[in-house]
């Protein structure tokens, strides 16, 4: 697993991430929206990478 690291288009703060493999729908709708996985963006066996920002607790989603 990789370390990422960015800054929050939000407020500026130190967002912390990690690429990860879908590999349990259930447990990734905690992290997408249900939108996003219902429209087909994000199926099981996608790599993605997931952002938090530490600060405000922004959340950014992006297939690989």
């Amino acid at each position: 697993m990789e370390d990422l690291e960015a800054k929050c288009p939000k407020c500026g703060g130190d967002m912390k991430g990690a690429e990860v493999t879908i590999r349990i729908p259930e447990v990734v709708r905690s992290f997408l929206g249900i939108r996003d996985i219902a429209s087909g963006l994000f199926e099981e066996g996608d790599r993605i990478l997931i952002l938090v920002c530490q600060g405000c607790g922004y959340i950014e989603a992006y297939k690989r």
